[in-house]
């Protein structure tokens, strides 16, 4: 999927001057939904499912607003084992049934198309290197982080199933994250927005927000985008088709 398809009727030079220019913008989607083919709750099954979410940094999120802790989620073996480390998938399925949501990080490579966006990312922002991560509810009021800021990237998180309700932060603080007690202390809500399916959120660097489900479950794509360091060369994210390969021989 091409950088300008995930966006919709928010025309790319448009994104670029808000990025330039350091100025959220939000886009509500009122009729269909572009991003209906990016990525499916089946293909996050896999994923999860899958063994590489050992591979790669899977977290949860508290009823506290913060991550829980890594042996909560993963047990490191004593000896030789052919699982040094493996995801407590059970544990797992009991805090999604909860209500705990997670965020599987380095998400890059889950499909071909997902690859192809970010790809078409990084060839608008050359100096820049973009991640994926999937943020995802399964119940209605799931857990969600407290209000944040992340620095130095960029975002860009696009609805893809359910609706997500955002509020972002006017205001600064030295902190990351905040308590409820010291966001209304310190912050103050600059706008309000329901993402619904197709729907695009852009957030420059420091911009403290918080998001939560309340209208039911949720998937969510976040695409973090920050200057690419000295001597990082954009990973390779070409698609092998194997099948076709193997057909053809």
């Amino acid at each position: 999927m091409k950088l300008q398809t995930a966006l919709g009727p928010l025309l790319l030079q448009e994104l670029k001057e808000k990025y330039w220019g350091k100025k959220s913008v939000v886009l509500v989607a009122k009729q269909g939904n572009p991003l209906g083919g990016l990525l499916s709750l089946e293909e996050v099954e896999t994923r999860l499912n899958d063994g590489c979410a050992t591979l790669t940094r899977l977290s949860v999120i508290a009823p506290t607003g913060s991550k829980l802790p890594h042996d909560a989620l993963y047990h490191r073996q004593a000896g030789p084992s052919w699982a040094p480390e493996f995801l407590k998938k059970s544990a797992l399925h009991e805090l999604l049934a909860q209500g705990h949501s997670f965020v599987m990080h380095n998400m890059t490579h889950i499909t071909p198309r997902v690859a192809e966006l970010v790809a078409d990312i990084e060839a608008h922002f050359p100096d820049f290197a973009a991640d994926v991560h999937l943020y995802v509810s399964p119940r209605k009021g799931s857990t969600g982080y407290r209000a944040h800021k992340d620095e130095p990237q960029h975002k860009i998180y696009l609805q893809v199933v359910g609706s997500t309700s955002w509020r972002v932060f006017s205001g600064t603080h030295a902190k990351k994250a905040l308590t409820e007690e010291e966001t209304r202390e310190h912050l103050q809500v600059n706008f309000e927005a329901t993402l619904t399916p197709g729907s695009v959120l852009y957030m420059p660097p420091g911009v403290f927000h918080q998001a939560s489900n309340p209208e039911g479950p949720r998937l969510s794509v976040s695409i973090p985008i920050a200057p690419r360091n000295e001597g990082v060369v954009p990973v390779d994210r070409h698609h092998v088709p194997l099948a076709q390969l193997m057909r053809g021989s």
